[in-house]
């Protein structure tokens, strides 16, 4: 039973309700790819099959619906602990940890550490370079509490909200020969500029 924990209940209670996985990725924010994951986890741990396949989508079985019984309990008592001890920003003392790859550093934490010395100033953050590799055991062990990250690189299996989008533009000075020069992306390239590389690095590189 090591090899099922709470992510894989809600995601069997989704199931059972939606009787399709791709309603089920977009319920939790989820990938349709991580969803079946969890499936074949508990495919492989419980002995009696969950669900059978049909045009429609997935029809549970009787022992599905026994088994979502016995974990809908179990949410319940373990979303009643935390919902037993509500979070009072003005006068908790916890230390948050997050996860924020290298653009999250620059753009979102400084205002997010503004907002908490005004409402939770007792609350302390702790920010933890971003690893693609470890991202999802460092929360699954405790260790962090959220990560920030461009979603791309961000565990599928993990459930996810997107923060914001961003998009560029280039701002010349009036009368400056650059609106007329550039007319396709592939024309930046001809001038100096600075490129931003949206992967794990997440690096500000220098160009021409």
């Amino acid at each position: 039973m090591e090899k099922i924990d709470i992510r894989h209940m809600r995601v069997l209670l989704h199931l059972v309700r939606e009787k399709n996985v791709s309603r089920v990725a977009e319920r939790l924010d989820i990938s349709q790819q991580a969803v079946s994951n969890y499936l074949k986890r508990m495919r492989e741990v419980f002995p009696n099959e969950l669900f059978l396949r049909q045009s429609a989508g997935l029809q549970p079985t009787d022992y599905a619906y026994d088994l979502a019984a016995k974990f809908e309990k179990i949410v319940e008592e373990v979303d009643g602990i935390f919902n037993s001890f509500p979070f009072d920003p003005a006068t908790s003392k916890y230390v948050f940890r997050v996860i924020a790859n290298e653009y999250a550093q620059l753009s979102i934490i400084p205002s997010l550490s503004l907002l908490m010395r005004e409402s939770a100033s007792g609350v302390k953050l702790e920010v933890i370079d971003f690893n693609p590799d470890q991202h999802a055991k460092t929360l699954a062990q405790g260790e962090a509490d959220l990560v920030i990250g461009f979603s791309d690189y961000v565990d599928a299996g993990l459930i996810r909200n997107t923060l914001r989008r961003d998009h560029y533009c280039c701002v010349a000075r009036q009368g400056s020969p650059l609106p007329r020069q550039i007319k396709a992306l592939a024309d930046v390239s001809f001038h100096p500029h600075v490129d931003f590389a949206s992967g794990v690095g997440n690096l500000w590189e220098p160009s021409g």
